[in-house]
This record gives C-alpha cells, sequence and structure tokens, in this order.
C-alpha cells in the first residue's frame, strides 16, 4: 500500500503536483523513500485507540503542514488522519486499502465508518471493483464518490530474462540453483495464512525433496511458524529470511509464489511476483484477486485454502515447462493491460489539477 501510494507520488510529480507528507504514526521503513518526495516528511505519536489521545496536536500538525497544500490525499483507511482532514476546507480523496468483512459487528462498524468519517470526503479510491461493491452495499449515498484505481506493478520480465536474472538472484541470495524454489513474502500474521503455507510446503516436500520454501516476512507468527517446521521435520526446506526492505532479488529467485490469505482486498505479493517471472498459485477467501488471476489461464487460485489441490497444482507447473510458460505470458499480459503506472494516476491526477 505505502509502495504504490509512494510510487504513484512520484510519477505525479513531473505532471506539477507537489507533495506535503505526513504520517499519524512513526515512520518504519519507508522513510527513506518518503524523504525521497518530501525531504520534510513528518511523522506523529499515535496514542489511545484509533489515535485519540494524540488527535489535537495532530490536527494542530495536520494544519501547519498544509498551509500549501489545494488538495488533501489520505492514503489507507485511518480515522485519526479523516478527523484531522475533515477540519481543514480541501477537497479530500481517500484511499481505501481494505476488504470490509462479514457478520453484523463488521457492517455496522463500516456503516459507522462511512457515515461519520467519509462525509466531508470528495472522493473515494479502492483498488478492485470487489471491494467498490462491498463499500457501495455499505453505503449507498457515497456511491458517486467511489471509483477504482488500480495497483500498479513494474514491467514483467521476460521468460529468457527471468532465467538469467533467476541464477544471478540466487547467487547474489546464496540460494541453491538446482532446486524448485517455493516462496512468498510479507507479514507473518494469523489474516495471512502462513499455517495454509507451510502446509502445502509438508505436502509437497513429501514428495519432491528438492522442494524448498521460503518466508519472506516478520510478525508476531514467526516463533510458532518456526516451531511447526522444527516439529514437522522440515527444517532443510524452509527458510525463513525475517524482514527484506526489498523483495525483488527473492522474488526474482522463486520459481513459484505460493500465496494464501483469508482477506486482501488486492495483495501485491503475488502481482509483484508475476512480475518477476513467478508463477502464482494462491488460495483467498475473501478479496479481489481474480481481478488478476484469471484460474488456470494466468495462475492458479481458489476460494478455500486446500491443501491438497495447491500441492497438485504446484507439482503440475513445476513438471509442466509449456504450462509454466503459458502462465507467465498470460499474467504479463494482464498486468500490462490492467495494472501500468499509466492507469492508476490518471484519475489522481484529474482530481489534483481540478
Amino acid at each position: 500500500m505505502e509502495k504504490c501510494a509512494c510510487d504513484s507520488m512520484l510519477h505525479l510529480q513531473p505532471l506539477g503536483h507537489r507533495f506535503e507528507i505526513l504520517t499519524p504514526r512513526p515512520f518504519g521503513l519507508g522513510r527513506k523513500l518518503l524523504e525521497g518526495i518530501d525531504p520534510h516528511v513528518q511523522d506523529h505519536v499515535y496514542c489511545g485507540k484509533y489515535g485519540w489521545r494524540s488527535h489535537k496536536s495532530f490536527v494542530s500538525q495536520v494544519a501547519r503542514k498544509t498551509e500549501r497544500c489545494s488538495h488533501a490525499w489520505i492514503t489507507g483507511t485511518d480515522i485519526a488522519s479523516l478527523r484531522a482532514c475533515a477540519t481543514l476546507k480541501l477537497p479530500t480523496v481517500l484511499a481505501h486499502h481494505f476488504t470490509h468483512g462479514e457478520g453484523f459487528h463488521n457492517v455496522a462498524r463500516w456503516k459507522l465508518f462511512y457515515k461519520l468519517g467519509c462525509r466531508n470526503v470528495r472522493l473515494i479510491t479502492y483498488p478492485t471493483q470487489f471491494t467498490r461493491n462491498e463499500a457501495a452495499r455499505l453505503a449507498p449515498s457515497l456511491r458517486s464518490k467511489m471509483e477504482v484505481v488500480r495497483y500498479h506493478f513494474d514491467t514483467p520480465i521476460s521468460p529468457d530474462e527471468k532465467d538469467t536474472e533467476k541464477m544471478a538472484a540466487r547467487k547474489y541470495l546464496g540460494l541453491p540453483q538446482d532446486r524448485l524454489i517455493i516462496g512468498n513474502a510479507g507479514w507473518l500474521v494469523k489474516r495471512k495464512r502462513w499455517d495454509v503455507f507451510l502446509a502445502v510446503a509438508a505436502a509437497v516436500v513429501a514428495k519432491r525433496k528438492d522442494a524448498l520454501f521460503v518466508v519472506c516476512g516478520g510478525g508476531p507468527e514467526e516463533a510458532a511458524l518456526r516451531a511447526f517446521v522444527k516439529n514437522s521435520g522440515l527444517e532443510e526446506h524452509v527458510i525463513f529470511t525475517g524482514w527484506k526492505e526489498n523483495v525483488s532479488d527473492y522474488l526474482t529467485a522463486f520459481d513459484i509464489m505460493l500465496f494464501n490469505s483469508d482477506a486482501d482486498t488486492m495483495p501485491r505479493a503475488p502481482c509483484e511476483a508475476a512480475g518477476h517471472g513467478c508463477v502464482v498459485v494462491a488460495s483467498l477467501l475473501q478479496g479481489g484477486l481474480d481481478e488478476f488471476i484469471t484460474h488456470e489461464e494466468n495462475g492458479f487460485l481458489i476460494r478455500n485454502h486446500d491443501v491438497n489441490k495447491l500441492a497438485d497444482a504446484i507439482h503440475r507447473v513445476a513438471g509442466d515447462a509449456d504450462l509454466r510458460e503459458k502462465w507467465r505470458s498470460a499474467a504479463a499480459i494482464t498486468l500490462k493491460d490492467k495494472f501500468s503506472i499509466g492507469k492508476s494516476i490518471e484519475l489522481y491526477n484529474a482530481f489534483f489539477s481540478s
């Protein structure tokens, strides 16, 4: 999400737009990237649920930071930022990045969010039609303000480039050249279903001893996942890399991206992996990944975490070179046609130029 916002700002700058950046939370790993857009970028202490304890000081900081601004852009669904921008007399756009969930509690919570938090927002963008449709059902009165602005991804590399760059990336990372490498990258949290990833690893390794699974990321589930690997005898087949500021080399080194999640509006990892020449095998219960992956045409995508089906898909892809190239080529065409940087910034450029 943050990388997509930064890339958009970098491409909007040559069109005459300048950005003043303020984040309601302390800086993370993206600080250097933000400083490249705004050398005076500021962060803030976030205290209390939804930042209520730091609201007054944050509003003051926002007011000072936006003195020379013509528009406000909230890149992320954050109540503190919505409250602060509500005090400004600026046209505001909210870039929404979450699925809305199911059940009475989630429905009531999101209805309240739209009713109270988005009254003064001029435009709300969503990375998928799936999530926009969810929002339109929850807040039909705001339907006219809702637009789809897809994430953008790098131009995919060709199959020939993939083979050459894969060897170089594996050498650089110290990964073996002669093994089937399946990987994923992201937060190690329950929603991302790394337990499914490891269960699939166990099923694949039972038939392919050359399979190596790589986990790029960190989070609260790491200790439990490492314990599972140890207890399952998978230590020779699973690598934990920890957090990486840039996972491009790993995506280049992978043969297959195995992605599993309960809910993601449009997960970046599978799309980025496809841009690096990986075949994507995925399971997602709720989200818009099918707006990128067409099952059995440019990848493998199911709506349940069926370990056996996922493992069988990996075996099939690994053993069929023609199928790999067919899905890679089709995924590359989809990325170019639907997820190019030009398409993603057209609406923002029009909004900020108004």
